[in-house]
């Protein structure tokens, strides 16, 4: 008896690339999540290790305005900035990875998405779509309001990037002008 054929069995879609896109998209979010986190974390060690920032450092500095000719305490507050600077740089370029990282993961996301989830093709209008009074308005009031957002927004990041908070004391200032 011959063995029968092994009939195919039907495809839930027709193509497989998409249903791929769309775990694809998936695995990017989390991706950049994980990234985002990463970056989180860096970016509150880099503050914690911002040198003029530092408590151990400006406490140095302070001693070495008591005694300004000790090498000892002056060869300390170099290697200790030094450190301190060495850890900035690294957590700096750590942030600048990080950043091409998550706009590839988010371009690599959006590009996934797009075609897992809206592939359908829209119909063709016709030569030109016909506004009504009341549309003009309603257009005009959403890019006004899309305006005030995007000068809130860059206001606040603005603000936030022009701040800081550093423990330099005057005291400190005499000391760095005497080194």
């Amino acid at each position: 008896m011959p063995p029968k054929p092994i009939a195919p069995t039907p495809a839930s879609e027709p193509n497989p690339w998409p249903r791929s896109a769309r775990h694809a998209a998936w695995i990017a979010l989390a991706f950049c999540l994980v990234v985002l986190a990463l970056l989180a974390v860096n970016y509150v060690q880099s503050r914690r290790l911002y040198p003029l920032n530092s408590v151990e450092l400006t406490a140095l500095k302070g001693q070495l305005v008591q005694n300004p000719l000790d090498e000892g305490l002056k060869g300390k507050v170099r290697g200790y900035d030094l450190e301190m600077r060495r850890h900035l740089a690294r957590h700096r370029q750590l942030a600048e990875r990080g950043g091409w990282l998550l706009l590839g993961g988010m371009a690599f996301f959006v590009l996934t998405i797009k075609y897992g989830y809206y592939k359908k093709k829209l119909a063709r209008p016709d030569k030109k779509p016909i506004v009504v009074p009341n549309q003009v308005g309603e257009i005009r009031q959403a890019m006004a309001s899309v305006g005030v957002l995007a000068a809130f927004a860059g206001g606040v990041v603005y603000v936030v990037s022009s701040q800081s908070g550093t423990q330099i004391t005057a005291p400190v200032e005499k000391a760095k002008n005497m080194i």
